[in-house]
């Protein structure tokens, strides 16, 4: 796994989104050790002695064998072929040998792994050579601002798509999507299922910023794809804040470590186990969520539906239009006039006791109403009223 992703996949775990920043923190920031040469050991190598792993990357014929015996340990050779030069070169060794290597390129990063001398003693373990400067993660401008500024923190080429574009900008220095189930400042519903199905077979980590779904609209992880979700509960299934969850494919629990070293962290600890104890946080909100589902089966959702379509319909009898795209069900992001963000939020709140968020994105000021279960026509009605005599 290529370090630049790594970083992305543990900030999920406490609240859904602050999980996210830490994957991608993890993904950066937390190599592992280096040698002289770049490897970067994720893990011992257990590489065959006497087999050799082939790969192409940059152009270049990659061949790990020829082993050679050192203190207490086995080294694979790295020899290189460049054939611009037809010219053989020794990369250097690669650290501890045993069973069946394999090699392959993608995104010009060469993955080698092995396994142990038996079935029951195989690890999936791996040691990368990175050819490229960067790690690219495309993403696209509907995205919550503190995972686009993790991305940027860490020092990933963050390529910034519209939302059609993300499939078919996969290039051969991809190495994650980062995108929304559902967007938070424009309340659209991305297609996250064919573009986790597009970065899986072009090989690329799919990372779902799922904070508004849960609750919202269906979510069923097996059948969504992606390699890594962080979901919240404290919004749309009303739950209290601080309740969220991480999930991660089962290849991918080995290279994402928990936030908090606690007493879950032990050699044959599964993926909860190592995450589930983090100190001496207070649970009670984690222990809240069978409840939250319970009484969330209670709402009358289509209620909520037909009452966020008709806000809708109402504003856009002022001018005032939906950011296009697929609408989230309970949420939708209205464009309004040019003018102060700051303003027209404290009016509509002080004057009207209405409380959205209005705030400006990519130049254009943006209203985004969400339609919970405790909302009624009577809502709507004041939001109507106070945005006909604020504008």
């Amino acid at each position: 796994m290529p370090r630049l992703l790594r970083l992305i996949v543990v900030a999920l775990l406490g609240v859904g989104i602050g999980l996210l920043g830490y994957v991608a923190w993890l993904l950066v920031t937390n190599p592992g050790p280096r040698d002289a040469l770049g490897w970067t050991l994720l893990a011992p190598l257990p590489v065959a002695r006497g087999e050799t792993a082939t790969a192409v990357a940059d152009g270049r014929l990659y061949i790990v064998g020829g082993l050679a015996g050192l203190p207490g340990e086995a080294s694979a050779e790295v020899s290189v072929y460049d054939p611009a030069g037809d010219a053989w070169s020794t990369a250097g060794h690669l650290p501890t040998a045993r069973h069946h290597a394999a090699a392959a390129a993608l995104g010009g990063t060469i993955y080698i792994a092995g396994g142990g001398p038996s079935a029951a003693d195989w690890t999936p373990q791996a040691t990368l050579w990175s050819l490229a400067p960067g790690a690219e993660v495309l993403t696209t401008s509907h995205e919550y601002g503190a995972i686009t500024r993790t991305w940027e923190f860490v020092g990933a080429e963050l390529v910034v798509c519209d939302p059609d574009e993300l499939v078919t900008r996969i290039g051969p220095r991809t190495r994650a999507i980062s995108v929304s189930h559902i967007t938070s400042p424009t309340g659209l519903v991305f297609p996250v299922a064919e573009i986790c199905a597009a970065a899986r077979e072009a090989g690329v980590l799919a990372i779902v910023d799922g904070a508004h779904a849960p609750g919202h609209v269906p979510v069923d992880l097996a059948s969504l794809g992606a390699d890594v979700y962080a979901g919240n509960c404290h919004k749309w299934l009303c739950a209290p804040k601080g309740a969220g969850f991480l999930w991660a494919r089962p290849e991918h629990h080995g290279w994402i470590a928990p936030l908090v070293i606690s007493w879950g962290y032990r050699e044959d600890a599964d993926f909860g186990e190592r995450h589930g104890w983090q100190g001496t946080r207070d649970l009670a909100a984690y222990l809240s969520v069978p409840k939250a589902i319970e009484v969330h089966t209670t709402f009358d959702l289509d209620r909520s539906r037909a009452l966020a379509d008709d806000a809708e319909a109402r504003l856009a009898g002022l001018g005032l239009e939906r950011v296009q795209g697929v609408p989230a069900p309970f949420m939708r992001a209205v464009e309004l006039p040019p003018g102060d963000p700051d303003e027209l939020w404290a009016r509509l709140y002080e004057e009207f006791r209405v409380e959205v968020p209005v705030y400006e994105w990519h130049g254009r000021r943006l209203l985004r109403f969400s339609i919970g279960p405790y909302n009624d026509e009577a809502d709507v009605e004041r939001l109507v009223t106070a945005l006909d005599q604020c504008l």
